[in-house]
């Protein structure tokens, strides 16, 4: 059993049919979770019924054995040893950081735990700082701080990085992963962000609709994408048309790709070579290749060490590819690629 487990959730809001509909996901002691999905596709609600702000109308919420949450029965937040970190961190205007911190202490909590959270979260000379006297990355330290003081058995964090500007979120998401592992607090957040995902996830899946499409290992929900969705919402990509050819690759405009298939997923929903696919390009999967086939670079999005391009190739489908910057192509140069999979992730034709 995982520590945290939330088990076929349903809610919804007044007259609405569903808000969630069967949510599962399991986060194991010490992991960090990450779910991810557009506005509106039920993140913060997950974390609202965890944490026994809203109930639910089936399923269950369990954590560490205890059984928080069923259909006719909810314990209320202050009795789940869960802590929370909002999206505007919630710091109160009237204390300080040591104050903040106070606040979130157990009644048995001792100066040597106040301390240790001010040098843990690299706060020690802010003590004595108010909220507006602290930057963007400062105070989502102190919120930090402040939630781990109650010692809870679970961590939840809701979009706590999107008030801060790119450079700052990406610093800031590591040192919290560095802080949370050094702690074994199982957590769970919920962002809009893969790119956070990535940084600072064990676990991850993507939501949609209330419903979650996929739970897995950060790495195959980019990699091994088990519906065109969540291969479209985790990190760049091109979906192209091919056809499914004998030995299990598939025949496209790209040539014939081959890769390390999945014969058990493909299986569920292709009946026999000839059918018609769609194929997953990462842009790692298209190489600079001089016998390669002509692309014309469309559009491009320079990243310092790399350069993103999207090349456009003659049938008109378009694929995205990322190299080194100094090759410098511009609008409009032609180039020659080709694919090379290692992992062939194939999805029903539209």
């Amino acid at each position: 059993m995982a520590f945290l487990e939330v088990n076929h959730i349903d809610h919804a809001y007044g007259s609405k049919t569903v808000g969630l509909g069967g949510v599962s996901l399991q986060v194991e002691e010490g992991q960090i979770g990450c779910l991810m999905g557009p506005s509106g596709s039920g993140k913060t609600t997950v974390l609202s019924c965890i944490a026994g702000l809203e109930p639910i109308r089936a399923g269950s919420i369990v954590i560490n054995s205890r059984q928080l949450s069923v259909a006719d029965k909810t314990t209320p937040p202050e009795k789940r040893r869960i802590g929370m970190v909002f999206q505007d961190f919630a710091l109160f205007p009237h204390l300080t950081v040591a104050g903040n911190i106070r606040f979130g202490m157990t009644k048995n909590g001792r100066t040597d735990t106040l301390n240790e959270l001010c040098e843990l979260c690299g706060l020690e000379s802010l003590c004595e700082a108010y909220p507006h006297e602290l930057s963007g990355g400062e105070q989502q330290r102190a919120a930090l701080a402040r939630a781990l003081a109650a010692e809870p058995d679970v961590l939840l964090m809701d979009e706590p990085f999107s008030r801060l500007d790119e450079v700052l979120r990406e610093r800031l998401a590591k040192q919290v992963r560095s802080i949370l592992k050094s702690r074994r607090l199982t957590t769970l957040m919920v962002t809009h962000s893969q790119h956070e995902a990535f940084l600072i996830a064990d676990v991850g899946g993507v939501i949609n609709q209330g419903v979650v499409c996929q739970w897995d290992d950060i790495y195959n929900l980019y990699r091994r994408p088990q519906c065109a969705f969540v291969a479209e919402f985790v990190g760049d990509g091109s979906l192209l048309r091919g056809v499914l050819a004998a030995d299990g690759g598939v025949d496209m405009e790209m040539g014939h790709l081959q890769g390390n298939t999945d014969g058990e997923r493909i299986g569920c929903f292709l009946s026999a070579p000839g059918d018609a696919v769609q194929v997953l390009l990462r842009p790692d999967d298209i190489r600079l290749d001089e016998s390669g086939m002509s692309a014309q670079v469309e559009e491009r999005a320079f990243r310092g060490p790399t350069t993103l391009y999207a090349l456009r190739l003659q049938s008109g489908g378009r694929v995205l590819s990322e190299w080194p910057s100094h090759f410098n192509f511009h609008l409009g140069d032609n180039v020659s690629v080709r694919a090379q999979v290692k992992d062939l992730v194939l999805f029903p034709a539209a």
